[in-house]
């Protein structure tokens, strides 16, 4: 299966090849609509890219909030036997699922500690499991706008690989038949891959407010 880059590419290609001949031609307007929706299509894909590029930045920073949340967990495990009754530390030690939910668990249990060598551990592992939250809601977000941009640009590429169709049987009408440019026209195959039936979904307008289906 070909990657986004490479129907994109594909499909400015067509609405270029197209424009040319039909500045040509002398159907300035064709010119003009196909490389409108070409330059949109560009337009689309670089927002994808810088989307991809933020969700690799927000997970890199998601796994070294994790990191460093683990290792305030580890501490107040290293801590616990200092300042707790052994059975207490062992509960709190021992109780463990992910590294949010366990820190969670033990500062529930903790939050009324008096002993001065565990507050500021407690405090630490508090604002850590803030932090790690903070960077897992970013990412989640990074990766819905991804989702959402991706979306978008798939159906301004379907949107224009349409228009070049419609644009490759006007040339025709115009065209003589028997000319090179039609000749070039016709041996130019611009439906690169067919509509499924099921539709996904993608947003309901475009960075400029208009209709996809405009």
């Amino acid at each position: 299966m070909m990657s986004l880059d490479e129907r994109v590419e594909i499909v400015i290609g067509h609405a270029e090849f197209l424009a040319d001949e039909a500045a040509d031609a002398g159907s300035y307007h064709l010119t003009d609509r196909l490389r409108l929706g070409a330059s949109r299509l560009a337009i689309d894909k670089e927002i994808v890219d810088h989307a991809l590029l933020t969700v690799g930045r927000t997970r890199a920073a998601r796994t070294e909030r994790y990191a460093q949340l683990k290792a305030w967990n580890q501490r107040l495990v290293l801590e616990l036997p200092k300042h707790a009754v052994d059975e207490a530390a062992a509960f709190l030690a021992t109780a463990r699922l992910n590294a949010v939910a366990t820190a969670r668990f033990r500062l529930r249990r903790l939050q009324d500690t008096r002993e001065p060598g565990l507050r500021s551990v407690v405090e630490s592992l508090r604002e850590a499991v803030a932090a790690t939250e903070l960077a897992e809601d970013e990412h989640l977000a990074a990766i819905a706008a991804e989702f959402i941009a991706r979306a978008r640009c798939n159906g301004r590429l379907a949107k224009l690989r349409e228009d070049c169709e419609r644009a490759k049987a006007e040339l025709l009408g115009v065209l003589s038949p028997t000319s090179p440019a039609a000749e070039r026209v016709r041996q130019r195959v611009v439906r690169t891959r067919r509509a499924s039936e099921a539709r996904a979904w993608r947003p309901d307008t475009t960075l400029e407010g208009v209709p996809l289906e405009a």
